[in-house]
């Protein structure tokens, strides 16, 4: 079994492929259709436009995934100070109150 290529492999590959069909339009091998080539462009064609599309998409997940690492960042150090200053100002038996489980 021949491992699958690579996006960045196959559509030059397929270039080829298609410009190879076209300057032979006159003797293809059987059971190749006059249509193949144009087929395989189309193809082609959408491959790349998906390829753009989820590119870009992955540049938002990774600008997304930024802001919510920052904001839980915030929430973090608010939470943890807001934390500290009930176990500091509030006696031990109401912590569980503010849903303080620490036994100190």
């Amino acid at each position: 079994i021949m491992a699958t290529k690579s996006y960045a492999q196959r559509i030059p590959e397929t270039k080829t492929l298609i410009d190879g069909l076209r300057n032979h339009q006159d003797s293809l091998p059987s059971g190749i259709k006059s249509t193949t080539a144009d087929d395989l462009e189309k193809l082609r064609n959408q491959i790349e436009t998906i390829n753009s599309e989820q590119e870009s998409l992955k540049a938002e997940l990774k600008k997304k995934t930024a802001e919510l690492d920052s904001k839980i960042k915030e929430l973090e150090t608010i939470y943890n100070d807001t934390k500290k200053r009930i176990k500091l100002d509030i006696a031990q038996s109401l912590w569980r109150k503010f849903g303080i489980e620490d036994k100190k």
